[in-house]
């Protein structure tokens, strides 16, 4: 059977991201059989999964099971806000990488779009606010280690996120207090 091939678009960054994912559910909702029909024969490049959906080994599985090329897929996972702040992103990205199997370049670990699920945290003595800040530096932190590679790690108010049902989780403060945060650090890194 040929493999559809679905069109992309492409960032700002050059990477090209497929208009056309497949997106996992919680624990209850993941089917190993329809995730590996979908890579090996429906020529799905795409993935989006979250730690909050408790399958991330599941996917990572599946995608060592399926016979395609890592190069090949591009994948997007997100960031439960119990794990926002800068070390817990740090951590959590790494553990999600871990869960999901991919090791890629030099041994690093990565997917192609990481994203914050959720604009609220509760952490005592911090506003959601200053914990969101700490954990876009992590994102950004993270990126920049990662850039020159395959990899793309960002939030939620990105390009890719500007046309994703996923932003209604974030409200346009929030999207507004990130995009200020990352032009302070832009400003930053010029100087």
């Amino acid at each position: 059977m040929d493999k559809a091939k679905f069109p992309t678009v492409t960032l700002a960054s050059g990477q090209h991201i497929p208009i056309l994912g497949l997106g996992m559910s919680h624990h209850g909702g993941y089917s190993h059989n329809a995730l590996l029909y979908a890579l090996r024969n429906c020529g799905i490049r795409h993935i989006d999964t979250a730690k909050r959906y408790g399958n991330e080994a599941f996917v990572g599985k599946a995608i060592a099971e399926s016979g395609v090329n890592r190069e090949e897929l591009w994948i997007t996972t997100k960031l439960w806000p119990g794990d926002y702040g800068y070390q817990n992103t740090i951590q959590a990205c790494l553990d999600s990488c871990e869960r999901l199997g991919l090791e890629y370049l030099d041994g690093l670990q990565h997917f192609d779009l990481y994203l914050m699920h959720w604009p609220d945290a509760h952490v005592p003595g911090k506003t959601a606010r200053e914990i969101r800040a700490e954990t876009w530096q992590a994102m950004e932190d993270l990126y920049r280690r990662a850039h020159r590679y395959h990899a793309l790690l960002i939030c939620l108010w990105a390009e890719v996120a500007s046309r994703s049902s996923v932003v209604r989780h974030f409200r346009p403060i929030h999207c507004d207090q990130l995009r200020l945060l990352n032009d302070v650090n832009k400003k930053r890194e010029k100087t």
